[in-house]
């Protein structure tokens, strides 16, 4: 089954980090019901690397965002990959993790 869910919505950054954190919640939490807790684990080490990666290299193109004016799109983009790493990090026991979606055990 596939499922997309597409956000049109402007001035509001909040709600969207809100959103943000909340799907990638919504994955661990599928993640670990459907295949167990170390697929789980194995699952969210790799999209912490993944949101390292890309903000390492958001870094780099911000250096050179100027002369291309592309600023908007890259402030999106680190604001997508900076949020998902924030709720990866986030320890699963505090509320912050248990306000959206509680993790199975």
């Amino acid at each position: 089954m596939d499922l997309s869910i597409i956000l049109v919505n402007w001035n509001s950054e909040e709600y969207l980090r809100k959103c943000i954190a909340m799907k990638a919640r919504t994955q661990l939490w599928l993640c670990e019901k459907n295949y167990g807790s170390f697929y789980s684990l194995l699952f969210r080490l790799a999209m912490v690397v993944n949101a390292s990666v890309r903000l390492v290299i958001l870094v780099a193109m911000r250096l050179f965002a100027r002369m291309f004016g592309a600023k908007y799109a890259l402030d999106s983009a680190w604001l997508r990959w900076s949020t998902i790493l924030k709720t990866l990090l986030v320890s699963r026991n505090s509320a912050a993790a248990r306000s959206a979606i509680p993790i199975a055990s």
